[in-house]
């Protein structure tokens, strides 16, 4: 007769060698994925902290020409009184 298997089949028998490897797979790429995570949100708060950056640098820039004005006021007034500051 035909002896030949005709397609796929299934066999109950799988070695232990196997379930071992697919076990140890599934674990490692459960940790990898984990790690992925962390490294992704760590990109993530990197990212939300440089936002803030530009914000800062305008308010540093709006102080700076506020100290400058007070220099030029200053100066005024000492130029003013005749005593000058050299």
């Amino acid at each position: 007769m035909n002896d030949k298997p005709n397609g796929w089949r299934l066999d109950r028998t799988v070695p232990l060698a196997v379930v071992g490897v697919l076990l140890a797979q599934t674990i490692g790429i459960g940790a990898w994925v984990g790690a992925m995570s962390a490294r992704v949100s760590a990109v993530e708060q990197a990212m939300a902290d440089q936002r803030e950056t530009p914000e800062q640098m305008a308010r540093l820039d709006e102080r700076l020409a506020g100290v400058q004005r007070d220099i030029a006021a200053i100066h005024a007034m000492l130029t003013r009184n005749g005593r000058g500051y050299r």
